[in-house]
C-alpha cells in the first residue's frame, strides 16, 4: 500500500484509487473507537494507543486585487485559487503508540498521514504573464507530496528511560524527537528565543491545516537530550542532535507562498517559459545546515520562590530556518540556492514565575554569527558556500498569562500578551549584501521599510483572548479565540519582525464529550504596502512588506473536526 521515501517517510503510490481508499479509511475510521490501553499481564507494562482525525475545510474570500496578481513575484500563489473557491479540503490522521515498563523505561511512535483534494497537481500563474516557477505550471513532487497526497511520515520515533544516580535524577531519550526550551509562547516570540531553531517546524502544515497541534507543528530530529536533576532546585538539561532537517514554510505557487521562487518546490529561481531557460535562472539543491548542535540548560528554582525559575542557556547551531537566497554564475551555468547557514552561537537568561496572580515569562538572549537579512540573490559566487551577511543580534520577550473566573459573560476566559524585541549588536562579515537602513544599498535609499530592509530594532506584540462557555449545550462546551498579532516597529535584523505584518484571527469551537470538536475560524491579513510605478505585462503592481502584506487579498474561512480516539 505505501512506498518507502526519503527523510525516514512514507508516501502513497499517487493514484485516484489510492486516494479515494485513504479518503474513505479516514471517514470510517470517525465511526470507530480507536483509542485504548492496551490490556496485559504484566503490572510492569502500559501500553497506550491514540489517534485523531482533523477533516478540514477553508475557502478563500478575499476577493484578487489586480496590483497584486500582477507582481509576477508572487501572481503565482495569488491565482491558485479564486473568491469563493476551496483552498483546502483536507484530511489528517496522527496516530500514536507508547509503550512503558515499570514508569521508568520506555519508547514510543508516532505517524501523520494526509490528503487535500482542493491541490491538484498544476500551479496556476496570471495568465496575462508569461511562464512560471513551475516547468509547464506543473507542481513538483515535492509540493504534490505535502500539499495534495496521500501522503504520510513518521513524526516521534524514541526510547526513553529515567535513572537513580545517587541521590539524583536522570531522565533520558534518544531518538527522533522534539525539544524547545525557554518560556516563549507565539511563534514569532519562538523566533527570538533561546529556543530558536532547537527543532524545525512545519510552517506548511500550520498554514494550510487549522487545528494541528504543538506535536504536528514541531518537527521531531534524531538526537540524545536528558535533563538531571541534581537537587530538590536545581537541574541541567543537554542536547546534542545526529540530524539536520528544514523547516518546512509554504512553498512558491501554493496558497500561503509568499513568493513563488521559494522554497524548496519550485523549479525556478525566475520565471520559465515551457522550461525553456532563455536567460533565466533555474533552482539548485539547497545547501543543508550542520548536524551536530549542541545545547546546555540550567535551572534553578530558589527557596524563595516556591512558584519561579531562572534559567542559563549556551548552544551552538545551525539554522532549520532558511534565509538567504543565492546565485551563482559558474559553471555549468547560471543556478539560485536557498541556504541554510550553520555555525551560530547563542548565550540567554529566562525568567518564569507568577506575579499577582499573573503568569509571568521573559528572556533575553545574544546570537553571534547569526545571519541576516540579504538582498535577494546577491551573492554570486560558491566562495564560503553562498555566504551572505552575518552578525550579532540581541533578543528579548516577556508575556503575562492571566486567567478570568466566572462572570456574567463566560464561565472562564484567558488572556496572553507577548511583545518581542530585536535589535543588531554588529555586522560581522558580508556586510555589502546585508538588506538594511544602516548598510543603505540601493534598494533602501528610499521607502525602506516597505521594501523590507531591516531597521536597527525591531518590536512585535501578539495578542490572545480566549473565553469558554460550559455545558452550554448536553456535554458541549463553547471556546473562542480571538488572535491578533502585529509588527509594532521595524524590520528585524534577522527574520520573524516587519513593520505593519499584521494577522487577525477568530474563532468559536464546540466540544462535545472532550473528544468531538468542530470550530469555526475567519483569518485576515494586513501590511505595508506601496506602488512604486512598476509595472509588468499585466499592469501596475505594488510592493509588499513581508508575507501578512503579501496576504492582503487572500483572507479565509475555515470549518475543522477533530476527533481523537
Amino acid at each position: 500500500m505505501c512506498d518507502r521515501g526519503s527523510n525516514d517517510a512514507f508516501s502513497f503510490r499517487r493514484s485516484g484509487l489510492a486516494a479515494s481508499v485513504f479518503s474513505a479509511c479516514l471517514l470510517m475510521c470517525a465511526g470507530e473507537v480507536w483509542s485504548f490501553e492496551v490490556q496485559t499481564d504484566n503490572p510492569d507494562i502500559a501500553m497506550r494507543f491514540d489517534n485523531t482525525i482533523r477533516a478540514n475545510a477553508a475557502w478563500r474570500v478575499g476577493s484578487r486585487k489586480s496590483n497584486r496578481a500582477n507582481n509576477p513575484a508572487w501572481d503565482e500563489s495569488d491565482s491558485l485559487f479564486d473568491s469563493g473557491d476551496m483552498i483546502s479540503k483536507r484530511l489528517d490522521l496522527v496516530t500514536e503508540f507508547d509503550f512503558t515498563y515499570r514508569k521508568d523505561y520506555g519508547f514510543r511512535v508516532s505517524s501523520s498521514l494526509w490528503y487535500d483534494d482542493a491541490y491538484g497537481d498544476k500551479s496556476r500563474s496570471n495568465p496575462k504573464l508569461p511562464g512560471a516557477n513551475y516547468t509547464n505550471n506543473d507542481f513538483t513532487s515535492y509540493v504534490k507530496r505535502y500539499y495534495h497526497g496521500p501522503s504520510g511520515e513518521f513524526l516521534d520515533s524514541f526510547v526513553w528511560g529515567n535513572f537513580k544516580i545517587g541521590d539524583t535524577d536522570l531522565a533520558v531519550k534518544f531518538g527522533r524527537h522534539a525539544l524547545l526550551w525557554g518560556e516563549a509562547v507565539f511563534g514569532t516570540a519562538s523566533g527570538n528565543s533561546v529556543a530558536f531553531d532547537m527543532a524545525p517546524s512545519d510552517g506548511q502544515k500550520q498554514a494550510i491545516s487549522p487545528g494541528a497541534n504543538a506535536k504536528e507543528l514541531t518537527l521531531p530530529i534524531h538526537q540524545l537530550t536528558g535533563t538531571w536533576q541534581l537537587t530538590d532546585n536545581f537541574s541541567i538539561s543537554g542536547q546534542y542532535t545526529y540530524e539536520w532537517r528544514p523547516s518546512r514554510l509554504p512553498e512558491g505557487g501554493t496558497y500561503f507562498g509568499i513568493a513563488d521562487a521559494i522554497v524548496i518546490g519550485p523549479n525556478w529561481a525566475n520565471r520559465s517559459t515551457n522550461g525553456v531557460p532563455g536567460g533565466n535562472i533555474p533552482r539548485a539543491d539547497f545547501i543543508k545546515g550542520d548536524s551536530g548542535d549542541k545545547g546546555l540548560a540550567l535551572k534553578w528554582r530558589p527557596d524563595f520562590m516556591q512558584d519561579g525559575n531562572f534559567g542559563i542557556y549556551a548552544r551552538r547551531f545551525a539554522n532549520k530556518t532558511p534565509i538567504w537566497a543565492a546565485n551563482t554564475f559558474l559553471a555549468p551555468g547560471p543556478m539560485s540556492r536557498t541556504v541554510f547557514p550553520s555555525d551560530i552561537s547563542l548565550w540567554g537568561v529566562s525568567f518564569g514565575s507568577t506575579i499577582w496572580a499573573n503568569a509571568v515569562g521573559a528572556e533575553i538572549s545574544h546570537r553571534h554569527n547569526t545571519p541576516l537579512n540579504m538582498n535577494p540573490g546577491s551573492v554570486t559566487s560558491a566562495a564560503k558556500g553562498f555566504e551572505g551577511p552575518r552578525g550579532d543580534t540581541w533578543h528579548a520577550l516577556v508575556n503575562t498569562t492571566t486567567l478570568f473566573n466566572l462572570t456574567d459573560y463566560w464561565s472562564s476566559a484567558s488572556l496572553v500578551l507577548e511583545l518581542t524585541y530585536q535589535k543588531l549588536d554588529k555586522i560581522t562579515s558580508n556586510s555589502n549584501f546585508y538588506k538594511s537602513v544602516q548598510t543603505t544599498p540601493a534598494a533602501c535609499t528610499l521607502d525602506a521599510i516597505v521594501k523590507g530592509c531591516s531597521t536597527n530594532e525591531a518590536y512585535h506584540l501578539a495578542v490572545l483572548f480566549s473565553p469558554v462557555w460550559t455545558q452550554v449545550f448536553n456535554q458541549t462546551d463553547l471556546t473562542g479565540q480571538i488572535v491578533y498579532q502585529t509588527g509594532l516597529k521595524g524590520n528585524a535584523p534577522t527574520t520573524g519582525i516587519v513593520e505593519g505584518g499584521t494577522v487577525f484571527s477568530s474563532s468559536i469551537s464546540a466540544n462535545y464529550a472532550n473528544v468531538n470538536i468542530i470550530t469555526l475560524g475567519y483569518t485576515t491579513y494586513w501590511g505595508k504596502t506601496k506602488s512604486f510605478g512598476a509595472t509588468s505585462l499585466a499592469g501596475p503592481f505594488v510592493t509588499a512588506n513581508g508575507a501578512p502584506a503579501v496576504y492582503g487579498d487572500r483572507a479565509n474561512v475555515s470549518l475543522t473536526y477533530t476527533r481523537t480516539f
